[in-house]
């Protein structure tokens, strides 16, 4: 068997990328692999990356495949019924240390017309965050930097999401 019959290309991270950063041509490489051990969903050219938001951390020489990047790929492998929704987290430091891969809970964060907090109560329970984009400038009436975290949802938590989606979320991350 020749070289081009036994490896096959992948896409590989040229060094770290964090959650949020633009792909750029330099970030990754082609390299060949042995077919056998290459990843089937590997990204086999840097075209379509390129431009593309990364997902979640991706160590250096990580195959790049449809998960790592912001897109439809996040959905991909996601239970039946199930849906990638995105949710503003009201502490944008939350993209420093939630990762693709975490369970967390959401409560939303806000007051009544009185001003009065209300009690804590809880929309979804252990959602799985698929990514987690950096924190940006809010353009809503409250400004300061936002942090969104893009979770899978079944349609019970979308629609609780969705019924209070003015709100910003409390992120709480549940232990491994």
């Amino acid at each position: 068997m020749n070289a081009t019959q036994s490896s096959v290309a992948v896409v590989v991270a040229r060094h770290p990328m964090h959650a949020g950063q633009v792909m750029q041509r330099d970030d990754v490489k082609v390299v060949h692999w042995p077919r056998s051990i290459a990843p089937p969903s590997a990204a086999r050219s840097i075209t379509g990356l390129i431009g593309r938001r990364v997902a979640s951390v991706i160590a250096v020489g990580e195959p790049m495949t449809p998960g790592h990047v912001v897109g439809t790929g996040l959905a991909l492998g996601l239970p039946r019924r199930t849906w990638a929704m995105s949710v503003p987290a009201a502490d944008p430091r939350i993209a420093d240390f939630v990762v693709a891969g975490d369970r967390v809970d959401l409560y939303p964060v806000a007051s009544d017309d009185s001003g009065a907090p209300r009690s804590p109560r809880h929309v979804a329970v252990g959602l799985s965050v698929l990514a987690v984009l950096p924190p940006r400038v809010s353009s809503d009436q409250q400004g300061g930097d936002t942090a969104e975290l893009v979770v899978a949802v079944d349609a019970r938590n979308a629609a609780q999401i969705a019924v209070n989606s003015r709100q910003m979320f409390a992120v709480v991350v549940d232990p491994p």
